[in-house]
């Protein structure tokens, strides 16, 4: 994804302002911004024929939050006090087995209220979101780079984009592990990060070939220990003639 050009705006006032980066920021350039949210998200299930039973929750996840914790209000219910409030996470996809949820501890309230009135399936554990933002001349692939380092590294992912921006959501166990390495592997900045996948990707190649080059040379020494044990089995009483 691309970053318009008022979010790089934006990116480069916060830099200009010498302010300093919040403990969250991994890394911070003109052309790349990688931060850990400090949302805690629930990633949920709601099957096909539940969708309309949660219209309400979704209307009050999507464009109201209430300043209260317990948002004021229960399935049939008042519905409490609501104040616009851009912050927090959430995040819908529509396939047609039903729809599946990326949501805050703020929005999960809303669907809590109606939990005896549509089933609702939730992940067993929590999650982090790392978000992502390119600039207009950054790289392409680097969403995709750094999600397969994660992923090979056993870290479980999912991905989740928007207009400007990519998230990599980790389990909350993971948060640790994966901030240290996203730390490590962006430290020399983007062309730092290629530079290293490439390299790498040079030694595995020089390993593969080391190891095929192995393989040929032991099938080969098998073959001939094949071939001398059957030439003195063909020809059982040669000594004594």
């Amino acid at each position: 994804a691309k970053v318009p050009c008022h979010a790089v705006e934006r990116l480069e006032r916060r830099l200009a302002s010498g302010a300093m980066l919040e403990s969250h920021d991994i890394i911070t350039t003109r052309n790349f911004s990688a931060r850990l949210l400090d949302d805690v998200l629930w990633v949920a299930f709601i099957e096909q024929g539940d969708i309309k039973r949660c219209a309400w929750p979704l209307i009050r996840a999507m464009l109201f939050r209430s300043e209260e914790s317990g948002l004021g209000s229960s399935a049939h219910g008042s519905e409490g006090s609501f104040e616009d409030d851009e912050s927090g996470f959430f995040s819908l996809t529509h396939d047609e087995e039903g729809l599946s949820l990326v949501m805050d501890d703020t929005c999960k309230l809303a669907f809590d209220d109606f939990s005896d009135a549509a089933h609702i399936v939730y992940a067993p554990c929590r999650w982090r979101a790392f978000q992502i933002h390119l600039g207009t001349s950054a790289m392409p692939g680097v969403v995709c780079l750094l999600s397969s380092m994660l992923a090979e590294a056993s870290i479980s992912i999912l991905n989740v984009s928007t207009y400007d921006a990519d998230f990599i959501l980790v389990q909350e166990a993971d948060v640790v592990k994966a901030t240290t390495m996203l730390r490590d592997s962006l430290k020399g900045g983007i062309h730092g990060l290629f530079e290293q996948q490439q390299l790498l990707g040079a030694h595995a190649a020089e390993v593969a070939e080391a190891t095929e080059a192995a393989e040929d040379l032991g099938s080969a020494d098998g073959l001939s220990e094949r071939e001398t044990a059957l030439g003195a089995d063909s020809h059982p009483g040669a000594e004594g003639e």
